[in-house]
């Protein structure tokens, strides 16, 4: 009995001294571990080229631009904070194409990326590239200069879940500031669910073509449009709240091609349940804004605040939302929207007026059913269930607090 208790002993504390290295060698990796200090520092700058973890519940400091390029993955968990530290260049994140960005938080521990000072245009926000298809050629992002677009529509660029973009909007000139989120030619393998952009300089979300889809989103405070698309995106959108301060243009601003109304792919989301509240501006007066041939659906929608709470213009989406009468009839409409102002439509060569269109809207309206690839169908209106606020906890009101 002896003998083999001590041979129990040995064998006890070999594999307690097997445990232990396998615990200091997870802690002291490549920052996977959550449990001790990042050994790469907690300061992004430069560029990656393999993968990093950025640990859960600890703050960065992020100076300049972080670029993650191709094959490489930026990992952010759950609770980090990021700081832009304001120094002498543009603060921000940019992930080419080839690479991913793993960024998911919880509704209890969002990622936050923030700056120093608590100001519109502070840093240059998120840009994303990927290989999803668009309608230009030779587009390079608006900062960093990295090319966007392709074939794969399936592109995967990574996950954003639960993580919020403060004080955005970088100026490099009057004709050039950058968004909270900016995705160019991202594709719908890529995961975007619970993301905020606040109080930024320039527009919340943009897309820039791809196929990516889009669900809970909230833009507040931003002083450009709450969300804006162009150069064919084509992915689909649900449950999204927007809410201006008082400085901002439209509550939606969507376009096709400024130079080719009719380049291909189209501009063609398909949107369900959004919530758009304007600031009562007389200067900027347009609430959803369609126009360079952009097509859409929209589904059990409210707007309020702006004089034309629906505007229409340019001859190609105007086209697309007639009841009939030619070849792009049928292609857009807006059903189940819930309005407290105009729908305006610009007089194009069909001398179209709001009853020759698949544009169902009033003060009235009731919400619809409807079947669309990407959304879920509902039975109400707007973009937040009264049983259901999926803001509260790690998204933020206009004055600063938690929903």
């Amino acid at each position: 009995m002896k003998r083999n208790f001590m041979k129990w002993m040995v064998a006890s504390f070999a594999v307690a001294m097997v445990l232990g290295v396998v615990s200091c060698k997870d802690d002291e990796g490549n920052g996977d571990g959550d449990g001790g200090a990042d050994p790469l520092g907690y300061v992004l700058k430069g560029e990656l080229s393999g993968d990093r973890t950025l640990l859960a519940d600890k703050e960065y400091t992020l100076e300049g631009g972080y670029i993650v390029n191709d094959g490489a993955k930026l990992i952010i968990k759950e609770g980090v904070k990021i700081t832009a530290a304001e120094g002498n260049n543009c603060d921000y994140i940019l992930v080419k194409q080839g690479g991913k960005l793993e960024a998911v938080g919880t509704a209890q521990k969002p990622i936050v990326l923030t700056a120093k000072s608590a100001r519109p245009g502070a840093w240059g926000g998120i840009h994303i590239c990927g290989k999803a298809p668009i309608n230009t050629t030779g587009s390079i992002s608006e900062i960093g200069d990295a090319p966007y677009g392709g074939n794969n529509a399936n592109d995967n660029s990574g996950t954003l879940r639960y993580l919020r973009l403060e004080y955005t909007g970088y100026a490099f000139n009057e004709e050039k500031e950058s968004n909270g989120l900016t995705l160019y030619g991202v594709g719908n393998g890529t995961t975007i669910e619970y993301v905020q952009a606040f109080m930024g300089a320039d527009d919340g979300i943009e897309w820039f073509g791809g196929t990516v889809n889009a669900k809970y989103l909230v833009s507040v405070g931003n002083e450009d449009d709450l969300f804006d698309w162009t150069d064919g995106w084509s992915g689909a959108g649900q449950f999204w709240y927007g809410e201006q301060s008082s400085v901002g243009d439209c509550l939606i601003e969507a376009d096709n091609n400024a130079t080719n109304n009719l380049a291909t792919p189209n501009s063609y989301p398909k949107l369900a349940n959004v919530t758009l509240k304007g600031n009562g501006s007389s200067a900027e007066n347009k609430g959803i804004r369609l126009r360079a041939g952009t097509w859409a659906k929209i589904y059990n929608t409210e707007v309020s605040g702006k004089a034309n709470s629906i505007y229409v213009e340019t001859n190609n989406t105007i086209e697309s939302f007639l009841k009939s009468g030619n070849s792009l009839s049928g292609s857009s409409l807006i059903n189940g929207c819930k309005i407290d102002n105009n729908i305006n439509i610009q007089t194009n060569r069909f001398n179209a007026v709001a009853a020759d269109l698949n544009i169902t809207a009033s003060a009235s309206a009731s919400a619809v059913s409807f079947s669309e690839t990407g959304l879920t169908s509902t039975n109400y209106l707007g973009g937040v269930p009264s049983d259901s606020d999926w803001r509260k906890g790690w998204a933020k009101k206009l004055d600063g607090s938690l929903f």
